[in-house]
């Protein structure tokens, strides 16, 4: 399946307004995706296999992991279009097999305070959702889109997600 779209970013604090530079005590804030709701009515973490489906009554069903890539990333200090400084999690690798509409579930996570190591589990800070998205089969994928301003504004500051280029500047090489 294919799916074209911005990578997405995520920018508040645990109190859900934006999360200024100076406001953060970590700068390895990890931060992750999450299918939620999926299809089959579970429950993933960051770090953690995303779910299967679930085992049905015939034995000879096959189990398809849904979303696929980095489930989680640390943030970022990048700026946006306008300059302004902020933390953000690009996402650039991950994507979804199943075709149809989505939602990710991301959760703020501390992982920093020693106190925590091994223990297999970390505060949420903070969790959204993203906007709804869809995936499309390969047949029915209307095409690329072209790269949105941030994600343009990401890749000049060494975020290595794909650009689309301009379609001016591909006439300018053919000269």
């Amino acid at each position: 399946m294919i799916s074209e779209m911005s990578p997405p970013g995520m920018y508040i604090g645990p109190d859900g307004q934006p999360y200024m530079a100076q406001n953060l005590r970590h700068p390895s804030y990890p931060g992750g995706p999450m299918g939620y709701p999926n299809q089959f009515g579970q429950q993933a973490y960051p770090g953690a296999p995303m779910p299967y489906m679930p085992q049905s009554q015939n034995n000879s069903a096959m189990f398809t992991r849904n979303l696929i890539g980095s489930l989680t990333v640390n943030a970022s200090k990048l700026e946006d279009p306008e300059k302004k400084p902020g933390f953000w999690f690009v996402l650039q690798d991950l994507s979804v097999r199943t075709e149809g509409f989505f939602r990710l579930k991301m959760n703020f996570i501390d992982v920093g305070d020693g106190a925590m190591l091994n223990k297999g589990r970390a505060p949420v800070l903070a969790w959204t959702f993203s906007d709804k998205f869809q995936v499309y089969s390969a047949k029915k994928f209307p095409g690329v889109i072209e790269s949105t301003p941030l994600s343009k504004c990401f890749a000049a500051q060494g975020i290595k997600i794909p650009i689309r280029k301009d379609t001016k500047e591909k006439d300018e090489d053919e000269d």
